[in-house]
């Protein structure tokens, strides 16, 4: 039966099964279970919201004088498998097709604007063409569809939030030149392998790829500006190129890339996010001197990262972003303002800035400041693994103040200092928290005070062969050599700090010596003289 609505303000769903025919812009078929096939005639202009929300229509062909296709107008159609869309829409709404029962939709290049989950949740939905004045995708426009490719014309700017995501069979996409934004999660927990992200684009926004478990490969336009947090989140890149115009690499942007091995960064990163690179196989990552901060963990148990080298202009370096890797060394250039306590589980560690330390897993700490440095105090170092402090170079005039060397009761720690170039005093507790078991001093103006004697313990003490004095902070020299490392030096020097005792204390030693000299003289006379008295009373009973 062939059921034909005429300019009624609202519509009545027939009473049987009918295929019907709508000649007016106001046609209203919702929760309608008796209709089938629609034609819209040439009088129509558009399809009100929730038009046939919910009925039962299988198939709908629009006129070429619609404009417009409200929200919802065919949402939940579950038998809808049939759409064919005239050649003059330009907006098609939000949830207009969702959770239909379509398999292919053909968008012609009249429409502009392709609404809010317009084909959302859309299962049988296998393919999908575009038109060519598209400009806007709007979020969940094609999510959780079973598309397996789509090509963005080169009219669309906008790939809104969500817009295919979880379209898990989807394993191609082509973007077009005018696209400038990839929203947030837009290809999220697809199938793709590969993506080329044109120079149009400049953001790559929050989880855009997340979760794209086959992707191994990615290609960044060279416009994009931000990498969004959790963008490549948890895929199978093996490299990535970070574009020169790429500011902002954001939080766990490619956290948990198992596979990756190499990352190039751009001449403009200002900022590296927390976890950024976590938990990847790269090896060796070299950060550009435009890098000024590396967020904590951003390096994160990267357990085959074996050599960073970090650029001229960093200054933070945050809690754990180098931790639980396989570095051996680094070094800190001279931009560096702060390195918090388990920024890096490396156990040797080269300064080229004087700051002061609070390191959990350091064992080495070495300074080589470049000349011209300002005179200034070191810095306090507070390192509960500390084995050995060198110090190449301070840049200028240097002091080394009280508890320099800072350390709890409970650390009792031992360690070796290396001091290659003259300092111009240490004051006399700078070393009172600790163990030294080498001093080792290559300058040539003679350190005065009692640094060394006041220090829990002192082993050995070694000074250049041109330096002038025969002791170190209270303490004799065990040795002058004239050149010296002390890593390789395993030596187990007799403990010398009394070597340099104050002269009170050495008049007291020198005292207690005389004492027990006279006390043994004492007992060595009695045991004579009695000696002698037996023998003569031995002689006096032979008489």
């Amino acid at each position: 039966m062939l059921y034909t609505l005429l300019s009624l303000t609202v519509s009545q769903c027939p009473e049987q099964d009918s295929d019907v025919t709508i000649n007016n812009d106001d046609a209203d078929f919702r929760d309608c279970l008796t209709i089938r096939s629609v034609t819209v005639s040439n009088l129509v202009t558009r399809i009100s919201d929730n038009a046939f929300s919910k009925s039962s229509i299988t198939s709908i062909t629009l006129s070429k004088t619609v404009t417009s296709i409200g929200d919802f107008a065919f949402y939940d159609c579950r038998s809808l498998k049939k759409v064919t869309l005239g050649s003059s829409v330009k907006t098609i709404g939000g949830f207009a097709f969702a959770s239909t029962a379509l398999t292919e939709v053909i968008i012609p290049k009249s429409v502009e604007t392709i609404g809010e989950k317009a084909f959302f949740l859309l299962e049988s939905l296998k393919k999908v063409t575009l038109g060519s004045s598209v400009k806007t995708i709007g979020g969940f426009a094609f999510a959780s569809t079973a598309l397996t490719e789509v090509i963005i014309p080169d009219s669309v700017e906008t790939i809104g939030d969500s817009a295919f995501y979880e379209c898990r069979s989807l394993k191609k996409v082509t973007l077009g030149s005018s696209v400038k934004t990839i929203d947030v999660s837009a290809f999220a927990s697809t199938a793709l392998t590969e993506v080329i992200i044109p120079d149009s684009v400049e953001t790559i926004g929050h989880i855009a790829f997340y979760e794209c478990r086959s992707l191994k490969k990615v290609t960044l336009g060279s416009s994009v500006k931000t990498i969004g947090e959790s963008a490549f989140f948890n895929t199978s890149l093996t490299e990535v190129i970070i574009p020169d115009s790429v500011e902002t690499i954001g939080w766990k942007a490619f956290y948990e890339c198992g596979s990756l091995e190499k990352v190039t960064l751009g001449s403009s990163v200002k900022t590296i996010g927390g976890f950024a690179f976590a938990s990847t196989a790269l090896t060796e990552v070299i950060i550009p001197k435009s890098v000024e901060t590396i967020d904590w963990n951003a390096f994160y148990e990267c357990g085959s990262l074996e050599k960073v080298t970090l650029g001229s202009s960093v200054k933070t370096i945050a809690d754990y972003a180098f931790y639980n890797t396989s570095l051996k060394d680094a070094i800190i250039p001279k931009s560096v303002e702060s390195v918090a306590l388990h920024s890096f589980s490396a156990k040797k560690l080269i300064f080229q800035s004087l700051i002061e330390l609070y390191l959990e897993e350091t064992e080495i700490i070495i300074y080589n400041v470049p000349d011209g440095s300002k005179s200034m105090e070191l810095p306090k170092v507070h390192c509960k693994n500390l084995k050995f402090i060198e110090i190449l170079s301070l840049g200028g005039d240097c002091t080394i103040g009280s508890n320099y060397v800072y350390a709890s009761p409970d650390d009792d720690l031992h360690i070796k200092i290396y001091i290659e170039k003259d300092v111009k005093s240490i004051d006399d507790e700078a070393f009172s928290d600790v163990n030294i078991d080498i001093f080792a001093y290559f300058g040539t103006n003679e350190l005065e005070g009692n640094f060394l004697a006041n220090a829990k313990s002192i082993r050995g003490v070694i000074a250049s062969t041109n330096y002038q004095g025969d002791s170190i902070g209270g303490v004799k020299l065990t040795k002058k050599v004239p050149s010296y490392n002390i890593e390789e030096d395993n030596t187990n020097y007799e403990l010398a700090k009394s070597a340099g005792l104050s002269g009170g204390a050495i008049a007291g030693i020198v005292i207690g010596v005389i004492v027990v000299i006279a006390i043994i003289a004492v007992v060595c006379f009695f045991i004579i003289r009695s000696k002698k008295k037996k023998s003569e009373d031995t002689a006096g009973n032979d008489v």
